[in-house]
């Protein structure tokens, strides 16, 4: 692979000075392409989720605004206790989203 193959998708990567936001660059991007898309596919015993890039950064965004209306800031903790369910993923990314370091308990 030569040295310009990424530069055509280093322009949609989302920057905040020298700092990136991985759910902006790998989420919210997407959203605007491809809404209806794919992203991910959580599979347990019970059955089986899709979700599409919309319906993705809605989740994500619903726990985003969650953390951040009980006062969650860039930079703090944020523990999960959930099972392996798909809110769990959503909460770990939305938690990302607003700049807390977050970790799954089980």
């Amino acid at each position: 692979m030569s040295e310009n193959f990424w530069k055509k998708y280093e322009k949609d990567i989302v920057m905040h000075g020298s700092k990136m936001n991985v759910v902006e660059s790998c989420v919210d991007r997407h959203l605007l392409n491809m809404p209806d898309k794919l992203a991910l596919v959580f599979e347990d015993e019970k059955g089986r989720k899709e979700f599409s890039w919309s319906e993705l950064e809605k989740g994500v965004n619903r726990f985003a605004n969650y953390f951040f209306s009980i006062g969650v800031k860039k930079g703090a903790r944020v523990f999960i206790f959930l099972p392996k369910v798909s809110e769990m993923y959503l909460a770990i990314l939305g938690a990302i989203k607003i700049g807390a370091i977050a970790a799954p308990l089980f």
